[in-house]
């Protein structure tokens, strides 16, 4: 190791100390600096329009018959979850490079308040929203009993009153007075008269507890107090009225600075923990332009509130390898080839430029002698000895293939499977991983696990390299202030791994759990819009013992289990032992380079189980190589196995 003297983690548990985590007060639930929808609980933005999205929400759409007309032009198009997609508004925001832009030009000078033959009036609306649940119908919980106000900046052109809102499962469409439960239809049309519904409905669908607004053109900070209500004095009774004596069933009540509008919908008490989402609604009857703009940025939950994602593990850092039990060490980068994993495949580092951005992975590369490929620089980059080690520059947010927007990122990974055969490694019965990591910049870094249904290719339709990996967020240096230039050692175990949020039931063939007995990658990401490092080192899978040869895995749908792989070099020629199954019945051994390409080939010999080839490597360079076996069993079933060696003359 020359100069180096390697380093593990050993000792006290060291303290941590957290600028950012699980338990919060004062909790940033988003700057919208991510470059996406997506908040930073982990829930989504959203645009909308009409309270009972009654109206089909189609750019510059003229619904017939309505005389409706719904432009929302810095909307995205349509995907999955609706017809509008959000995308933060880029250079706008009042910290930062962009905001939450509701609408540019909405025209809605057709949007008049509409009449049916029983006299109905309403009035278009138009806004936009982030969710803090799973769904409508899922309440925050008692956790939300902690927020105590909510602040956010706002400015807007053009705009008269903006209707801030804290909607609860009382909004749902299947809320108790919600427009299921009152005769609405999901095709979007509203019952003819609240007069003609039955019994304990005759009344509006649900009217969301709000706060008036009349924002300026300039950055305003406004805080919104919120607490459970008082006051109400006939919950479930419609407000059809404004209080006065003509029309005294007005709105009552107040929960911090919240009330209910009058002459529509239902009455009911407020409640914290029914919370669902936070709104910012634009009126047509509240304003007098028919054309406007709305920017929120830095939306803020204030008071003793906590918050525990599910994605981030705080506990984590700070952890020693373990002294007893099993693990399998599968890089301290220190062998021949400190790139080379104990299953013999490569370390190697990514961005984003596969998927259509423009990120950038500056420093830490060099040449291999062998091969003139460029590698990642392993020399020096680790905890006093090798380790791998990247520097990157973000490019800016992009859309993919599907037009989703995709905020930069950049990483480090390894394999641990055959890219060609398809072997998987085979890790049933592993607790966890153990690793050391140093970063620079960095909030929080992913540590993402993929098993054979996020691979292309691997052998059923559907599988495919689409991001549907388990991970989990581990803080970075900006996060854990006592962390900056330091090296941390991290256990993470396995059972607490997660999928991202988009991914529903039934997208992975293998269902929802990560299959340990075919697992494919792993990868240390930043995902974000700040330029950085990040360096891994001696990173150990916990629950195992032995190499972690590839041979441990044995290939899908085969009755012949593998095991032995042994190739040596020795005087020009390269030996290879397998000691497999007797039902082998034929097959081939390659000598493949880093870079994939055959470079020697022979047919193997099988005799009561041990399967034996010779390799003439007289012609071959110095360096790295695998040995592949390609057999078949008795079935006609195919059975890869591999094994690296190094060659030095």
């Amino acid at each position: 190791m020359g100069r180096f003297t390697k380093r593990l983690i050993l000792g006290l548990t060291a303290a941590l100390t957290l600028a950012a985590g699980g338990a919060y007060a004062d909790f940033l639930l988003d700057d919208m600096e991510g470059g996406s929808n997506e908040n930073k609980m982990g829930y989504y933005w959203y645009f909308f329009a009409g309270d009972d999205d009654r109206i089909a929400m189609k750019k510059a759409q003229d619904v017939a018959g309505k005389g409706y007309q719904a432009v929302i032009k810095n909307a995205g198009p349509g995907d999955q979850y609706g017809v509008f997609s959000f995308e933060p508004h880029a250079t706008t925001g009042k910290t930062g490079s962009s905001a939450a832009l509701i609408y540019e030009n909405l025209n809605y000078a057709n949007l008049n308040e509409c009449t049916d033959e029983k006299g109905c009036e309403r009035y278009p609306t138009i806004g936009m929203g982030t969710s803090l649940t799973e769904s409508d119908d899922t309440p925050y919980g008692a956790g939300f009993n902690g927020v105590t106000s909510i602040k956010f900046w706002m400015k807007a052109k053009d705009v008269d009153t903006v209707f801030f809102k804290v909607e609860t499962i009382e909004n749902s469409v299947t809320g108790e007075f919600g427009p299921t439960n009152v005769g609405i239809k999901t095709d979007g049309q509203w019952p003819k008269n609240p007069k003609d519904l039955p019994g304990k409905y005759d009344k509006n669908p649900s009217n969301a507890w709000i706060k008036k607004i009349h924002p300026t053109a300039e950055w305003v900070e406004y805080e919104v107090k919120i607490a459970d209500a008082t006051g109400v004095s006939k919950p479930g009774t419609a407000i059809d009225g404004d209080g006065s004596t003509s029309k005294p069933n007005g709105a009552t009540g107040t929960a911090g600075d919240l009330k209910q509008d009058n002459w529509w919908g239902y009455s009911f008490e407020f409640k914290k923990k029914n919370a669902t989402k936070l709104a910012w609604q634009i009126n047509n009857d509240k304003n007098t332009k028919k054309a406007g703009e709305l920017y929120v940025d830095d939306v803020r939950l204030i008071g003793t509130f906590t918050y525990v994602p599910a994605d981030q593990c705080l506990s984590c850092p700070g952890k020693t390898l373990p002294t007893s039990g099993l693990k399998l060490k599968l890089s301290d980068f220190e062998n021949a080839d400190p790139l080379q994993n104990s299953l013999g495949f490569y370390w190697y580092a990514y961005d984003d430029k596969n998927a259509g951005g423009t990120t950038e992975i500056s420093d830490y590369w060099t040449e291999n002698e062998h091969t003139g490929e460029t590698v990642l620089d392993a020399k020096g980059h680790g905890n006093g000895g090798n380790g791998v080690e990247i520097a990157y520059s973000l490019g800016k947010s992009f859309p993919d293939k599907s037009g989703t927007t995709i905020t930069p990122f950049a990483g480090i990974g390894t394999n641990l499977f055959d890219t060609t055969a398809m072997v998987f490694m085979n890790a049933t019965g592993a607790t966890g991983i153990y690793f050391e990591y140093k970063t620079e910049n960095v909030d929080f870094l992913a540590v993402e696990f993929s098993d054979a249904s996020d691979v292309a290719n691997a052998g059923k339709n559907g599988d495919n390299d689409d991001g549907q990996v388990f991970y989990k967020k581990i803080p970075g240096d900006l996060t854990n202030k006592d962390q900056k230039n330091k090296w941390t050692g991290v256990i993470i175990p396995f059972d607490s791994l997660v999928l991202p949020r988009w991914i529903k039931d039934g997208d992975r063939r293998f269902g929802s759990k990560l299959t340990m007995s075919q697992l494919a990658k792993i990868q240390f990401k930043y995902q974000g819009t700040t330029n950085g490092k990040i360096a891994i080192d001696n990173v150990y899978i916990l629950g195992l013992e032995g190499a972690g040869e590839p041979n441990r895995v044995k290939h899908v749908g085969s009755k012949a289990m593998v095991a032995g792989l042994r190739a040596t070099y020795s005087r020009g020629a390269i030996g290879v032992n397998w000691n497999a199954a007797t039902s082998i019945t034929s097959g081939s051994v390659q000598l493949v380079n880093t870079k994939g390409r055959v470079v020697a080939s022979a047919p193997i010999a099988s005799a009561s189980g041990k399967v034996t080839a010779n390799l003439n490597a007289g012609t071959i360079p110095t360096g790295m190589y695998f040995v592949r076996v390609n057999a078949k069993d008795v079935n006609g079933k195919k059975i890869v196995q591999q094994a690296s060696i190094s060659v030095v003359k």
